[in-house]
């Protein structure tokens, strides 16, 4: 995935500056950055949450300015939200066999299952979502994104509200999707330790723009990063 030059801003505040960045296929890119540096815009932005001012974004073969977000899903790009988006009152088969329904007839609930187990869900297929704790919905919300196999998978802050354990299991379930299926994973997280530890390169952002991008060590020792974020 090639995005370029994506702008946007609101009431007169820049919140992503002409963003140049590139996703590179099966690979896990952090994205990093103070609260208000414009990650989740940009996410929101590429996957047509919002539509920018300028700029573009090209995968798979596909390119565009803005189209609708369930033609974007079409194209292979998968996300999840800060808050949780789930059906509260279905269970979990259900929840992601609405993902999995677009697979087509036949095909759908076996894929539902099949990404059930890979996310530690067995136990739960049954359940009511709205009654689970919050780590297995943040699981069960992954799950739902990853039905209908895509390309690249945006995430944003999975980890908000897990316990250290659960983290753990997190990164580990990430690497494990990227392994399996080839996924790239973006994944908007303050808690950097996870980042550093999985990521395969990492983009910082303040501002709006830009600030240090690479392997993840060499960010987290870049000064603007330190300043801006880090400290």
């Amino acid at each position: 995935m090639k995005v370029t030059g994506l702008a946007k801003s609101f009431s007169g505040v820049t919140a992503v500056d002409h963003i140049d960045l590139e996703v590179p296929a099966g690979r896990i890119l952090g994205l990093i950055g103070p609260n208000g540096s414009g990650k989740t815009t940009l996410v929101n932005l590429i996957t047509g949450v919002v539509k920018p001012d300028s700029g573009s974004v090209s995968c798979n073969g596909r390119s565009w300015t803005w189209t609708a977000p369930h033609k974007i899903a079409g194209y292979g790009v998968a996300r999840t939200y800060q808050n949780i988006r789930l059906f509260p009152a279905m269970t979990v088969f259900e929840n992601v066999a609405v993902a999995a329904a677009a697979l087509g007839r036949g095909k759908w609930e076996r894929r539902a299952a099949e990404v059930i187990e890979e996310l530690g869900l067995d136990e739960h297929s049954d359940r009511i979502v709205g009654e689970l704790p919050y780590g297995s919905q943040r699981r069960v919300e992954m799950a739902r994104a990853l039905a209908g196999r895509p390309s690249y998978l945006f995430l944003d802050e999975p980890a908000a509200g897990l316990n250290e354990d659960e983290t753990r299991e997190l990164g580990q379930t990430l690497t494990g999707i990227r392994d399996r299926y080839g996924c790239a994973i973006v994944l908007i997280e303050h808690d950097v330790p996870l980042v550093m530890d999985i990521s395969d390169s990492v983009v910082a952002l303040d501002d709006g723009a830009v600030i240090a991008s690479g392997d993840p060590e060499a960010v987290r020792a870049d000064e603007s990063v330190r300043r801006a974020y880090l400290g």
